[in-house]
């Protein structure tokens, strides 16, 4: 993903954000959390109201040498996550 190069001020662990993409057609929105475990807790949340695993998607966002790197974080890893809490 190539974007403007524009000045970039967070504040995240080794430059890097989750987000939690909700695909539900009622409500769908993007939460950006600046660590995993925040992320997962409200991916707990969304399970415990119903929500669909498949109405969910979760995805690291690390910004390395100007651009941003995206990759989606896999079920089984959210359920190792979840199994720490």
């Amino acid at each position: 993903m190539n974007l403007p190069k524009i000045p970039v001020n967070f504040v995240a662990k080794d430059n890097t954000f989750y987000a939690l993409v909700n695909k539900d057609e009622k409500a769908s929105s993007v939460a950006v959390f600046s660590d995993l475990s925040s992320c997962v807790k409200k991916v707990k949340d969304h399970l415990k109201s119903g929500m669909k695993t498949e109405d969910l998607e979760l995805m690291s966002l690390a910004y390395l040498n100007d651009n941003f790197e995206t990759k989606k974080m896999s079920w089984e890893t959210i359920a190792i996550e979840l199994s720490k809490e």
